[in-house]
């Protein structure tokens, strides 16, 4: 019984202390910064620590450095014309590109050419339900 009983207590001091040391583990200082529990580094802006997801250039510059274009975050002074990768791509009529809702009626300039709801022309894809004004109903038929 003595025996079971110092087995026991041995098995739960090893397992509660990590078990058996054997000089070669890192230490806490040798632990990288990312490794650390973001929990308890993702603590406030300010705390020399940027916390991905959480912070960026733009919510806390003492953490993450000043905003910048390429920095994940469409900034104030950042816009789809001076920055894509941050802001996205405006899709503007002219830019020679048929996209971003473009049609030959809104944008002819880069749709040009291609049939649109408003044209005069009952067109493939048109029909009395979607575009009425060039598709009407008509001796009984609808288009």
């Amino acid at each position: 019984m003595m025996r079971f009983l110092m087995t026991l207590v041995v098995g739960l001091w090893v397992g509660a202390c990590g078990g058996v040391m054997t000089g070669e583990e890192p230490v806490a200082e040798d632990t990288p910064l990312e490794q650390a529990d973001q929990a308890l580094r993702c603590g406030f802006c300010g705390d020399n620590y940027c916390c991905p997801g959480v912070e960026s250039s733009a919510t806390c510059p003492n953490d993450c450095g000043q905003p910048f274009c390429g920095d994940g975050v469409c900034n104030t002074n950042e816009s789809s014309a001076t920055c894509p990768n941050d802001c996205g791509v405006l899709h503007v009529c002219g830019d020679g590109v048929c996209n971003g809702g473009e049609t030959g009626g809104t944008c002819p300039a880069d749709c040009g050419g291609q049939p649109y709801c408003g044209d005069g022309v009952c067109s493939t894809g048109e029909g009395n339900m979607n575009c009425p004004a060039d598709c009407p109903c008509g001796l009984g038929k609808c288009w």
